[in-house]
């Protein structure tokens, strides 16, 4: 997504990282508490984003890393403010994303239908740039003309 190799994934369950090295609670590593490397990637549990974008402007802040964190994109939420405010792209999804259960099975409805989230999603990509400006850049990309 960033032209590169994601360094760490931050928050993953060891079946699903998106990289070789990653912290997991399931492996007793907080990715709250301990650093991070250069290039991130985040896919928080989504009851709980706040602390990952504040860790992310963190990192940005203190170190210089960079976080690419997919999250609903719900304007009307604090974490969605705090990252447009923070972060030096965001890069909103005007669909809804299939999302799947750690053992690779979809989500699925009271009546066994595959179902979709109610909520579109959006990557936002913490910089020290973003930092700095204090507005980030929106891109809007349907990546389903993609996946064709």
């Amino acid at each position: 997504i960033l032209g590169r190799p994601f360094d760490l994934d931050v928050c993953a369950l060891p079946q699903t990282a998106k990289v070789a090295d990653y912290y997991s609670l399931e492996n007793g590593d907080d990715g709250l508490a301990l650093p991070w490397q250069n290039l991130n990637w985040c896919n928080p549990e989504f009851s709980s984003i706040m602390p990952w974008i504040e860790k992310a402007v963190s990192e940005a802040k203190e170190f210089g890393r960079t976080t690419a964190m997919i999250m609903p994109n719900n304007p009307e939420v604090a974490y969605c403010r705090a990252s447009k405010k923070h972060a030096d792209t965001i890069i909103e999804m005007p669909y809804r994303v299939q999302y799947y259960r750690p053992n690779g099975e979809p989500f699925r409805d009271s009546k066994g239908r595959i179902s979709s989230p109610q909520f579109s999603s959006m990557i936002a990509v913490f910089t020290t740039l973003g930092i700095i400006t204090g507005s980030a850049r929106h891109i809007c990309v349907d990546f389903r003309e993609y996946m064709k």
